[in-house]
């Protein structure tokens, strides 16, 4: 990959690599498979080459969607799993307003 802007300034990065067949990518970059077109390009090129029919792609509102169900789903789960109350207590939050200040 080649940073071409970051920070809003102009610059040249490389980026990552591949192995020579293009089969295998490491990278450090964040939210790369944000990007509907690419997420899009390389499903179809896996598609392709596993001989599997092509075409059908669900859009980038239902991947949006079904992550945030998973972030949701995620958060749920900790706060089920921790002691919250005593978390917001340290962070200085009223623990039934969980505002900054309020239980003081």
């Amino acid at each position: 990959f080649l940073i071409y802007r970051r920070g809003g300034k102009d610059v040249n990065i490389e980026d990552g690599c591949s192995t020579e067949d293009g089969r295998i990518w490491g990278t450090y970059i964040h939210g790369l498979f944000d990007n509907t077109g690419l997420r899009r390009a390389l499903i179809e090129r896996v598609k392709m080459e596993k001989g599997l029919p092509t075409g059908e792609f669900h859009s980038s509102t239902e991947y949006s969607a079904k992550r945030e169900e998973g972030y949701r789903r995620l958060a749920e789960w900790v706060r089920k799993s921790l002691k919250m109350d005593i978390i917001y207590q340290m962070m200085g939050l009223d623990t039934s307003t969980r505002r900054i200040g309020a239980g003081r």
